[in-house]
């Protein structure tokens, strides 16, 4: 069975209140997502080695950049991406509120609450991968499509499909303007699931470091200031950087195009 048409777990209802909704990030994981019950050992193991470098982060001891590369590193990522798959924006938006009070200098009661919180959303999405290996469910693909969108559908690609995500993220900042929160997160939702993740392929070939930045803007940074009701300004100058990253990635999706051979 593809990991595509495994069923997406919660581990509790309680979780499902702050979320967002599905996402997806670089497609292929490997064996271990295809049969991810058999893997659950490795995935603990990878949480124990997240919560030390969580620790050290929140010490002075490493940055968050080595905490970025650790969680796009470690197997556990791609399992809770493709299997619980609800639990996966929680761990970007604890490692943007980390590296919210990091940056901000906040007190160290803070930095800790921070890292405590990203510890456990990291074993929520642990705990929704048992669970969901104890339950054997899963779904239709028919039914995997017609919830989550991931049909051949999803329209522009290339460089095009950046100018539809940019201009969905603008539709998104304007609907939050107009207090219509809901609408604004489904919406930058469906610019991450439905578009950027179509893109990762080609973009993570060239710039990784890329890749994650728009990943923590799209499930973390921007959904986490609205969600917290942040003023306008704030919003737009996330906004602006996101649109200042998606620039380079349509360049890197446009050069690409023009290295493709012609097929006559």
């Amino acid at each position: 069975m593809s990991p595509r048409t495994r069923m997406r777990f919660l581990a509790t209802p309680l979780l499902a209140l702050s979320l967002v909704g599905a996402a997806h990030a670089h497609g292929e994981y490997g064996e271990h997502v295809e049969h991810f019950e058999d893997h659950l050992d490795t995935y603990a193991a990878d949480v124990e080695a997240m919560a030390a470098t969580i620790d050290a982060v929140a010490a002075g001891d490493k940055n968050m950049e080595a905490l970025v590369e650790q969680w796009e590193a470690v197997k556990i990522h791609g399992a809770v991406e493709e299997v619980a798959t609800p639990l996966y924006p929680p761990v970007w938006a604890g490692i943007s509120q980390l590296r919210n009070a990091l940056d901000n200098d906040a007190d160290d009661a803070v930095v800790e609450a921070r890292a405590d919180q990203l510890k456990a959303a990291l074993n929520q999405g642990l705990g929704a991968l048992k669970w969901a290996a104890a339950s054997g469910g899963q779904a239709s693909e028919d039914h995997h499509d017609d919830e989550h969108g991931h049909d051949e559908s999803h329209g522009a690609t290339g460089p095009a499909a950046v100018d539809t995500i940019v201009d969905e993220l603008e539709q998104a900042v304007a609907l939050y303007e107009d207090d219509k929160l809901e609408q604004a997160q489904a919406l930058i939702q469906k610019a991450y699931l439905q578009r950027f993740e179509y893109l990762e392929g080609d973009l993570i070939e060239q710039d990784a470091k890329l890749v994650a930045a728009l990943e923590e803007d799209f499930n973390g940074h921007l959904p986490t200031l609205m969600n917290d009701g942040a003023d306008m300004a704030a919003v737009n100058a996330r906004l602006d950087t996101m649109r200042e990253r998606l620039n380079r990635a349509r360049q890197m999706l446009t050069d690409s195009d023009k290295d493709k051979p012609d097929v006559f």
